[in-house]
């Protein structure tokens, strides 16, 4: 890889940058929002929040949106970052705002999910996912789906707020839900990777008795373990999955705290390969073609192919863990580094 740029924060960088059009828009620990030339990373406007930001900026029409970490999701104009609007959730935001169907979905450590009018930051609708909701949504089909750290995954209607369906996976998740197809797919403390029919539906009582099967099973009454509704498969791939899994190439990526990454059938849950980097991840794995890219606590972006797992390639990015998903837009790798920078990288001739 090449250097191509750097923009210093005066603190870390803990969240991804987003790519529009000519610029990179970026959230700080130092408490603003900046739009930077995509080409030398320059400074063309900040705004200031007096908040840090654990939030990628959401880019939709003339607007950037983004949350601050004590609550405030707030829309800027894209072009020269004046303000537009603010809401106040009332609940800290350690997760990034999506925008579908005129909504900005985020949310909360109030437990709450949000839907804003992505115009003027209205709420539409609240709903209680009964856990703290530290990662970002995902949206497919008009349903919302949200996971909390309680072990929850929900899906919601988009449009109302209404609960769909509820699935406990009975250990704290912490990384966000990632749809593909019919299936959508998160992880947990237990280091399990989940695949869930997200068109399965909760009805009363059904949770209930499936409970009570399971305290059957406990005790020896019944002989096989019940499996919920809207179980498609889940594998055990090493210790804590506390990252947001990636799909592409009909195969689910996922990452344990130990430094294990695999690669999983995204139909059957089938390991496809294993490759052990011997040092923590710290970063959700992202995939740019026919690489993975996965970020680690020393500092290093590890590109593995995303078909075998081999490791082609690691590259030393400054001197701070890597804490978030690399970016690749174009030709340019972007990286955010515990060391308060955001890198600009481009492919070797």
């Amino acid at each position: 890889l090449q250097f191509v740029w750097t923009y210093e924060a005066s603190r870390p960088i803990v969240t991804s940058p987003a790519i529009a059009g000519d610029h990179v828009y970026l959230t700080t620990e130092d408490g603003r929002t900046v739009a930077l030339d995509r080409e030398t990373g320059q400074q063309v406007w900040e705004y200031h929040t007096g908040s840090p930001s654990s939030s990628t900026p959401a880019i939709v029409g003339d607007l950037v949106i983004f949350g601050v970490r004590k609550g405030l999701v707030i829309g800027l104009d894209r072009q020269d970052g004046s303000f537009l609007w603010r809401t106040d959730l009332r609940g800290s935001i350690l997760g990034s705002p999506i925008v579908a169907n005129g909504s900005v979905y985020v949310g909360t450590t109030n437990y709450e999910l949000y839907a804003l009018d992505v115009a003027t930051g209205d709420v539409r609708w609240t709903f209680d996912a009964g856990g703290w909701i530290v990662s970002s949504v995902a949206y497919s089909d008009n349903t919302v789906s949200v996971t909390s750290q309680n072990g929850l995954l929900h899906i919601v209607d988009a449009n109302t707020g209404l609960k769909r369906f509820v699935y406990d996976a009975g250990w704290a998740i912490t990384g966000g839900p990632a749809i593909h197809g019919d299936l959508v797919y998160f992880g947990t403390h237990s280091g399990t990777v989940w695949a869930i029919d997200r068109w399965a539906v909760t009805y009363p009582f059904e949770r209930a008795i499936w409970y009570w099967e399971l305290n059957l099973f406990a005790w020896h009454v019944l002989p096989d373990l019940p499996l919920q509704k809207g179980t498609v498969w889940f594998k055990r791939i090493g210790e804590r999955v506390f990252t947001t899994p990636a799909v592409a190439h009909g195969t689910v990526y996922a990452a344990s705290g130990d430094g294990d990454v695999v690669g999983l059938n995204a139909v059957t849950g089938e390991e496809r390969w294993t490759t052990s980097l011997d040092v923590p991840i710290t970063a959700a794995p992202s995939v740019a073609g026919d690489t993975l890219l996965i970020g680690t606590e020393d500092g290093r972006v590890f590109g593995l192919s995303a078909h075998s797992g081999e490791v082609t390639w690691d590259f030393q990015v400054g001197n701070g863990a890597l804490i978030n998903s690399s970016l690749v837009a174009g030709d340019v790798m972007y990286v955010v580094s515990g060391d308060g920078k955001l890198y600009a990288f481009a492919g070797a001739e």
